[in-house]
């Protein structure tokens, strides 16, 4: 999943960018996936790669991490915190 995220982000001003990020994020939060690598990509997507994004980009990825881990919200309750403090410090 690292070097798939690490492809994505490797030239951020690509218009598909926000849309392969979503499409990772709805990979990451599904229940197939081990909930301790869900958490560890979703902390690793916003400690370390939202950053690279523009302001508006960034948003907009985070706001759909929130909606989409918001019916799981018990089990990504750091990540979720991690989200809402990135969108406050934008």
């Amino acid at each position: 999943f690292k070097s798939i995220l690490d492809e994505i982000i490797k030239d951020p001003k690509q218009p598909q960018t926000v849309d392969y990020l979503k499409k990772f994020l709805d990979a990451v939060v599904d229940d197939k996936i081990v909930l301790v690598a869900s958490r560890q990509l979703l902390t690793d997507l916003c400690t370390s790669y939202l950053t690279r994004l523009s302001s508006e980009q960034a948003q907009e990825v985070a706001l759909y991490a929130l909606e989409r881990i918001a019916a799981r919200a018990i089990s990504f309750e750091d990540q979720v915190g991690l989200y809402r403090n990135f969108l406050a410090d934008i």
